[in-house]
């Protein structure tokens, strides 16, 4: 089977360490082609045995038209290549893809990695802008209904969709990265609270996080904030924290090749996201055996992986308060939040890496033979 991958860049981020891991698994046994578009760095290992390219398809800078010359030349780059499959993850790749390999003999198949009902959220402060926004994305997710398979990391994910999308779907959670995780540290663990995010504000809430950090530190004040990862709201982040009374004791730990190792003793971990497909960074903080808070974050990732009050607690999103009391007893609580800690080790043998790399070849190649 020859397939494409799509994208716009091979950054660190959880989507990116996905698609190159299956990408990977394919190339055990398939022709592999790589497309990137808006970047050539590579951030997640690609096997020697990918085909990769970086072809920024147009060099305009006005989106009206360089969105359209883009999906232009991946057409006629499908069809020179007469891909079987081609592949994509995020937007905007999703329907640049699905428009761009209509009326080729290539089949679609797109990964939903984050929220399908985030198309809810107010985009525009002006109305009427905000209107055609809506319409714009509107279209755009009918157009994604028309792929030829879907995989979803949650099935309140795959709901958002068709019933017709559905039928031609398959729901498959994230890994445990392929990487040593540290045996769970075992000593008096610091005083911390830790983050690991991209720096992004409408997804991560790193502004809750902050506010909850200070309705902390008027009981803990020894405590500590670490924020690790980079993004484009860095510097919005920094200036909110440079605003907090708790400024002095809000670190800023930027992105590390060796973050399990960095935060495997650290004291609480905690999402604070709206919205997350399957929340790598909490997967592997459970996976080295910290405990764990997490937001109820749409559509379902983190509830996939917590089960309240045995291996982590769950509150609600956007809810400071409620964040800073599920930590709070996590801290009063040592014993307590050591038996969660050890239970969230177990999501090493359920999220196996083989075993879910495996259900995406035998859906890959479901796909391809339902084309013959």
């Amino acid at each position: 089977m020859k397939i494409l991958f799509f994208i716009t860049n091979i950054s660190y981020g959880g989507a990116e360490k996905m698609m190159t891991a299956v990408a990977n698994k394919m190339a055990e046994e398939h022709d592999i082609t790589f497309l990137a578009f808006k970047g050539n760095d590579i951030m997640q290992p690609l096997s020697d045995k990918i085909k990769y390219i970086y072809d920024p398809l147009s060099n305009k800078k006005n989106k009206l038209i360089s969105i359209p010359l883009r999906i232009l030349s991946l057409r006629k780059y499908i069809k020179q290549e007469k891909f079987d499959l081609a592949v994509a993850f995020l937007h905007p790749t999703h329907y640049m893809l699905t428009i761009a390999a209509k009326g080729t003999d290539t089949k679609v198949l797109l990964s939903e990695r984050g929220d399908p009902s985030k198309k809810k959220i107010k985009y525009h402060s002006n109305p009427v802008m905000n209107f055609f926004m809506k319409v714009a994305l509107r279209g755009i997710f009918l157009i994604l209904q028309t792929a030829d398979g879907y995989v979803f990391q949650t099935t309140q994910a795959r709901d958002c969709y068709s019933k017709r999308s559905q039928k031609k779907s398959c729901v498959i959670p994230n890994p445990i990265p392929d990487k040593n995780i540290p045996d769970r540290y075992e000593g008096e663990r610091k005083k911390t609270i830790v983050n690991v995010a991209r720096m992004e504000l409408v997804q991560k809430r790193q502004d809750v996080l902050i506010k909850v950090f200070e309705l902390l530190d008027e009981k803990y004040d020894e405590y500590e904030l670490l924020l690790y990862g980079g993004g484009p709201d860095e510097e919005k982040i920094r200036e909110i924290a440079e605003k907090s009374p708790k400024k002095d004791k809000i670190r800023f730990m930027g992105v590390s090749k060796t973050v399990l190792e960095d935060i495997r003793d650290d004291g609480v971990f905690v999402l604070s996201s709206d919205y997350e497909g399957i929340p790598n960074a909490l997967l592997e903080a459970m996976a080295v055996g910290l405990p764990c808070v997490s937001t109820d974050c749409s559509p379902g990732g983190a509830r996939l992986l917590i089960n309240d009050g045995e291996n982590g607690l769950i509150v609600k999103r956007g809810d400071s308060e409620s964040l800073a009391a599920a930590i709070e007893k996590l801290i009063e609580d040592k014993n307590f939040a050591d038996r969660l800690g050890k239970n969230a080790t177990e999501v090493q043998e359920t999220y196996k890496k083989e075993k879910i790399l495996n259900m995406w070849k035998e859906f890959m190649e479901q796909i391809d033979e339902e084309g013959k």
